[in-house]
């Protein structure tokens, strides 16, 4: 045993000293390992050999005594590796764990909303699985809660989220030192596209025109959300320095947005159309602040339903589909969509990281006009007058006198042992020819043996 620091100290402040003794527990063969002890020699030796001696047993393949350990401190036996150094943290109350986990996300910038619905959930997970700390955490018992709740009627987004909320929470403990592992990660997802429970549909154009000739002073963020794709929390916290609008022939009307001031937490671009653009110049007052909100007023819920109610629509139409403020995002990516737009300007508009979640998610399908797209497919009809030239051909080559076709089948079968003629048909048109005769049935291959021609395989 030993004590640091000694060196500097003189002789009778090296008598009088209270300082912790400190030992090297042999670990293996020329392995060593510094623990520190207590200020008392006596107790401080006993502790050494007593590790010692676990140490060896523990090297051997053998557990250690642990009555021989009770007196030891926790921190001298997690210096070895003798007890796991998590176990304190491990037994701290779930209350506590979350409380920590909370304050951190207040750091990290989320919202009161945010974060209160991550510690009621992590609340209700909790007193479901009957979890007081992280060491009674069970894989089976929560998806055991997770099928109590689908039958009650939870729809897959919402099991999701309380799935995602508790994983985030777990890989915290871990990164934080609180917990070692974890394999609720291996939860596998519901998925969502079976029992989607809110749909919302894209406005049509004269519902868009009605809802913005009732929305007053609305108007202006209404617009807005139809040509940038903004959501509701960013609208609301859109500033003047935010909005590029200035008559400048170097730089195209575009919002500049705020990474704190948006979802995904990115300083995104968004172009905007000279006439919303227009409006906002309109609306900016003379003397304004860079730091001032650019929409005094965006609508709460109840002021949503109420212009819809005003407007004449329904929040909910008969296909159970929901027509929310979000549906003004959805009413963008679905007419850019209609446009016949890149898939990629599409996604940077909207600002999507993937390419599934605007054409699963942010698509009206009702919008387009199926119905002409399905007209645009190829007919596949004969042309009549074709059909008698071709008719006519076949009967003069078999010398049929009938309008039967025994000899006329024979012709065709015969017609590859012998060489095509080579005179022409006068009035025929031959590129239509030679498309027809590579669908099968259409009777026009005999007409083009006549003439010489082959289709090109």
């Amino acid at each position: 045993m030993y004590k640091k620091g000694l060196s500097k100290l003189s002789p009778r402040e090296r008598r009088s000293d209270r300082s912790d003794y400190w030992t090297k527990i042999r670990m293996g063969t020329r392995r060593y390992r510094e623990v520190r002890l207590c200020s008392d020699k006596e107790l401080s030796a006993r502790w050494e050999k007593q590790i010692q001696a676990a140490a060896d047993r523990q090297r051997a393949g053998e557990s250690p005594d642990r009555d021989v350990l009770a007196g030891i401190p926790s921190r001298c036996l997690a210096s070895i590796g003798l007890i796991d150094p998590l176990n304190k943290s491990r037994h701290r109350p779930w209350d506590s764990q979350v409380l920590d986990y909370c304050d951190e996300l207040v750091l990290k910038g989320r919202s009161k909303t945010y974060i209160a619905n991550v510690d009621r959930c992590l609340r209700d997970v909790r007193n479901a699985c009957g979890w007081k700390t992280l060491a009674n955490l069970e894989r089976d018992s929560f998806i055991q809660f997770l099928q109590e709740r689908r039958a009650e009627g939870r729809s897959p987004r919402t099991l999701n989220n309380i799935r995602s909320t508790l994983v985030s929470f777990l890989n915290w403990a871990v990164r934080s030192r609180r917990l070692e592992r974890h394999e609720f990660n291996t939860v596998e997802r519901i998925d969502e596209r079976s029992d989607r429970r809110r749909i919302r549909r894209a406005l049509r154009y004269d519902e868009t025109v009605t809802l913005l000739s009732i929305a007053g002073k609305r108007e202006l963020c209404y617009r807005l959300a139809l040509c940038s794709g903004l959501r509701r929390s960013e609208l609301k916290q859109l500033e003047w320095r935010d909005v590029n609008i200035e008559n400048d022939h170097r730089h195209r009307p575009h919002l500049q947005l705020r990474a704190e001031a948006t979802k995904s937490r990115r300083a995104d671009i968004v172009p905007l159309p000279i006439n919303v653009a227009q409006r906002l110049r309109n609306a900016r007052p003379e003397t304004y602040s860079l730091a001032d909100r650019v929409l005094a007023t965006v609508p709460t819920f109840e002021t949503w339903r109420n212009d819809l109610k005003r407007a004449g629509l329904n929040y909910r139409d008969e296909q159970n589909r929901v027509l929310g403020f979000h549906s003004l995002r959805v009413t963008v990516s679905t007419n850019l969509r209609k446009t016949g737009r890149p898939q990629t300007e599409i996604d940077a508009i909207m600002r999507h990281r993937r390419s599934d979640v605007g054409s699963q998610s942010y698509t009206d399908i009702s919008q387009f006009d199926l119905h002409a797209a399905v007209e645009s497919l190829p007919r596949y009809e004969l042309d009549k007058e074709l059909g008698s030239v071709d008719h006519r051909i076949r009967h003069q080559q078999c010398g049929a006198t009938s309008p039967g076709l025994s000899n006329c089948d024979e012709f065709d079968r015969s017609a590859e042992d012998r060489s095509p003629p080579s005179k022409s048909i006068e009035g025929l048109d031959m590129t239509r020819l030679v498309a027809l005769s590579r669908m099968p049935g259409t009777g026009v291959e005999p007409a083009l043996r006549l003439t010489g021609t082959r289709p090109s395989t």
